[in-house]
C-alpha cells in the first residue's frame, strides 16, 4: 500500500510522552516507503473492475468527523487509547479499499501479526465507498464506543452508516451493494480480532492502573496538581507494534533531570513558565485550541487527524489517497 498509522505510545509524562509519540511516527514512516509499493506483478494482476479513485473521500472524512467527536466524548479516550483506536480505523479504511488500488498493497502479512484480511475478488465488482462505509461503521463500533456509552452513540453511528449508503448506492445494483457491504464488514471483523491480540484492548479500562508502582529518585515521575496519583499507561510500551523493527530503533536520550538554574533542563522548563506569565490574548486561544486534555480535545492524535482531513479535502482528494492519508501516521 503506502501506508500505516499510528499507535502505541507511552503517556507516562509529557515528556517521555512526546519524545515517543514523535519516535514511533519517525518509525512508521520507514513502513510507508517500504511496505507499501507495489508488487512487481501487480501490473500482471486481474484489474478491479471499478477504482477507488473513482469515489470521492466523502465517506471517509464523515467518518474521521464521527471518529474525533466519539474520542472527545467517549469515555476513557486517553491519548493512547486514542491513538490506538485512530491506528486500527486507519488500516480499515485502507484495506477496505485497496483491492481498488490496483497499484498498491495489502498491509496483510506486513504488519506484526497481521494475517488473514479478506481479498476482493478482482473478477467482481465493488463499490468501494459501501465497502469503506461498511467497514468503518463496524470499527467505530468497536475501538471508539465503550460498553458505558454504546447505547448513547450507537443510534449516532447507525445513523451515518445509514445516510451514507444511501448517498453511494445510486446507480448500484443490489448485488454489487450488498457484496461490497459484506466485504466492508469482513475487512473489519478480521482487524478488529487482529487489535484484541495487541496488549491494548480495552485499554480505556486501565488508564491509570494502581497496580504500577512508581519508582523513587530525584526526578521520577510525581503526581500531578491535578491530583492524578498514578502516571498513564505506564506498561503501553509492552504493547505489540504495528511494525516491529520499531522496537528495534535506539530510544533518543531526554534532557537529564536538574534544578540547577544553568542546566539545560531548568532552562528549558523555565523559559515555558516565563512565557506562560505574558501569553497574549491570541497566544491563549492557541494553547486552548491545541490543548491535550481527555474529554476536552480529541488528545494529540486527533489534532493529527483532523489537520489531514482538512489537507485532503483542500485538494479534493478521492478515496485511495484518502485512505492512504489517514493510514498514514496521525
Amino acid at each position: 500500500m503506502k501506508q500505516n498509522r499510528q499507535n502505541l505510545f507511552s503517556h507516562s509524562g509529557r515528556g517521555k510522552e512526546s519524545i515517543i509519540y514523535h519516535y514511533f511516527f519517525l518509525a512508521v514512516m520507514i513502513l510507508w516507503v517500504t511496505a507499501c509499493k507495489p508488487s512487481e506483478d501487480a501490473t500482471k494482476e486481474v484489474q478491479p473492475k471499478v477504482l477507488a479513485s473513482s469515489f470521492d473521500m466523502g465517506v471517509a472524512s464523515y467518518w474521521v468527523k464521527t471518529q474525533l467527536y466519539l474520542c472527545k466524548k467517549g469515555t476513557g479516550f486517553t491519548p493512547p487509547v486514542t491513538s490506538r483506536a485512530f491506528g486500527y480505523a486507519g488500516v480499515t479504511l485502507y484495506e477496505s479499499v485497496v483491492g481498488g488500488m490496483p497499484s498498491n498493497n495489502s498491509l496483510s502479512g506486513q504488519l506484526s501479526g497481521l494475517s488473514n484480511v479478506p481479498k476482493a475478488d478482482a473478477a467482481k465488482e465493488y463499490n468501494w465507498a459501501l465497502a469503506a462505509n461498511a467497514a468503518e461503521a463496524f470499527i467505530v463500533k468497536k475501538l471508539f464506543v465503550n460498553p458505558v456509552d454504546s447505547t448513547k452513540y450507537y443510534p449516532k453511528i447507525d445513523s451515518l452508516e445509514q445516510a451514507l449508503n444511501v448517498l453511494y448506492k445510486v446507480n448500484v445494483t443490489t448485488e454489487v451493494l450488498e457484496r461490497s457491504k459484506a466485504y466492508g464488514k469482513a475487512v473489519a471483523a478480521a482487524i478488529y480480532n487482529w487489535s484484541k491480540t495487541d496488549g491494548g484492548d480495552e485499554g480505556y479500562k486501565r488508564n491509570f492502573p494502581t497496580s504500577y508502582k512508581v519508582p523513587v529518585f530525584v526526578g521520577a515521575w510525581q503526581p500531578t496538581e491535578n491530583n492524578i496519583q498514578n502516571p498513564m499507561q505506564p506498561f503501553w510500551g509492552a504493547n505489540r507494534l504495528f511494525v516491529e523493527a520499531n522496537g528495534k530503533l535506539a530510544m533518543p536520550k531526554p534532557i537529564d533531570y536538574s534544578t540547577k538554574s544553568n542546566s539545560p533542563y531548568f532552562i528549558q522548563y523555565n523559559e515555558v513558565y516565563q512565557k506562560n506569565k505574558i501569553l497574549t490574548q491570541e497566544e491563549k486561544e492557541i494553547s486552548v485550541w491545541w490543548s491535550d486534555n481527555p474529554g476536552d480535545t480529541s488528545t494529540p492524535p486527533g489534532h493529527s487527524v483532523s489537520i489531514a482531513n482538512i489537507a485532503l479535502q483542500k485538494v479534493n482528494a478521492k478515496l485511495d489517497k484518502a485512505a492512504e492519508g489517514f493510514a498514514k501516521p496521525a
